[in-house]
């Protein structure tokens, strides 16, 4: 998976990040056989804590998936470094690194 950047606001809430998981090489991971499937959230330069947030399959061929944030970004700002990790059901555990979400404050 590439980097990726993603820009929100802090207080919106109940919406979907989506991604679509490609190898080093740009071909698309299958999703095939995944028996779970998180984002893992951490506020940059912080030990801790870490938000796991299970996530959806919307197209194992075409490696994409989606993660419900509901109000994990409700009441604070800041940069945060996420991670997808990919769980098979043969044991093989997959992880996509590499995303940066900047949670800009709100402007009222």
């Amino acid at each position: 998976m590439m980097a990726t950047k993603i820009n929100l606001v802090k207080g919106d809430i109940n919406y979907d990040l989506q991604f679509s998981i490609y190898d080093s090489d740009g071909t698309v991971v299958s999703l095939a056989g995944v028996s779970h499937i998180y984002l893992k959230i951490k506020k940059y330069q912080q030990a801790s804590p870490v938000t796991s947030l299970e996530g959806s399959i919307l197209s194992p061929s075409l490696g994409t998936c989606k993660f419900d944030v509901a109000e994990t970004f409700k009441t604070d700002y800041g940069e945060y470094r996420a991670e997808i990790e990919i769980d098979f059901t043969n044991g093989k555990i997959l992880t996509a690194p590499g995303i940066t979400i900047i949670v800009q404050n709100d402007l009222s």
